[in-house]
């Protein structure tokens, strides 16, 4: 089987996530070849004819120039649409969607949309880890931190960084782009660490690895930023929730819907329901690192077992092959 592969044209964590989808194709004795949507329509053109690949897969689809999907649309070749930012931008993505045969979303309540608006071509598949970027430290890595957080600081994110530093003596370490503009008011706190910029995930690894608590909230549905007009509320968990599992860190992680069907609770993952709940558990575990370490260690075999990119691409081929 030949795949042709467009990646998104977003940078940082899509082109990670880009290397792994194409080394996993790889893996699984597929021909792969990847394509520049800044190439144009000739180019792509010219591929499909040298190349005559029997799928067309495709990640996002927003930055893909209108008159690429429209003659990809024409051609005898199954397309195929990876949705990762659903429902955040879901009013662009409802209009991408009827120019593929094949769409995977990775939220289920995008999924119930989409299918109640007749899209029958539509499935659920959340992102994968790939365990040769989150996989154990490869050194003696002392903990540094006692809970860390990456991602874009979001207004819940803050307020759950204000709780833990208004509340608790506890050290914390935030990652990610604008963390110093978002807690300029604190930032010389004593028990605060910032790194305020995009960081490539192995190094993000190893700031997993330093932490006795990683916390994984999610994107709020709502915000300002987002194309949501019909403000679908996301069910899913993040591809954060696979890679920290996959690297065998321990996480805390806002409770959302779809947790339970991924990973067993109170077993392979801790989740928080309030404010309160948050702190108590984030007591519990700080000082009972027997049963952190039991719970990340099952985590990690569960996302071993079900949670890479490689059981990822053969869910979706397995769906357009059938």
């Amino acid at each position: 089987m030949k795949i042709l592969y467009i990646p998104s044209g977003f940078k940082r964590i899509y082109e990670s996530f880009d290397q792994s989808i194409i080394k996993e194709l790889a893996e699984l004795h597929l021909e792969v070849r990847s394509f520049n949507i800044l190439s144009g329509l000739d180019r792509l053109q010219s591929v499909i004819r040298s190349f005559r690949p029997n799928l067309v897969l495709t990640m996002v689809g927003v930055k893909m120039p209108l008159k690429i999907i429209t003659w990809l649309r024409k051609q005898s070749i199954p397309t195929a649409i990876w949705l990762t930012e659903d429902p955040y931008y879901i009013d662009r993505s409802i209009n991408l969607i009827p120019n593929f045969d094949y769409v995977f979303t990775i939220d289920t309540a995008a999924l119930e949309f989409y299918q109640k608006q007749g899209y029958k071509q539509c499935y659920y598949l959340p992102l994968g880890a790939d365990p040769l970027i989150y996989r154990p430290s490869s050194s003696n890595t002392s903990q540094k931190y006692d809970l860390c957080l990456v991602g874009y600081p979001y207004p819940d994110r803050v307020q759950l960084i204000k709780l833990l530093l208004s509340k608790t003596p506890y050290t914390v370490l935030v990652v990610g782009v604008k963390w110093d503009q978002y807690l300029k008011n604190i930032r010389h706190h004593c028990n605060l660490f910032i790194n305020s910029k995009w960081l490539p995930p192995k190094t993000i690894n190893q700031y997993y690895h330093q932490s006795n608590i990683v916390l994984n909230t999610h994107r709020p549905y709502d915000l300002k930023e987002n194309q949501n007009s019909l403000s679908i509320i996301n069910k899913s968990v993040n591809n954060r929730t696979f890679e920290i599992a996959c690297c065998g860190a321990f996480q805390l992680i806002d409770d959302k819907a779809d947790v339970s069907p991924h990973f067993k609770e109170e077993k392979e993952i801790i989740s928080f329901h309030s404010d309160e709940d948050f702190l108590k558990k984030v007591n519990h575990y700080l000082l009972h690192p027997q049963k952190r370490e039991k719970i990340a260690k099952n985590g990690q075999e569960k996302a071993l077992r079900e949670h890479t990119f490689k059981h990822r691409l053969e869910q979706l081929l397995s769906i357009i092959n059938t």
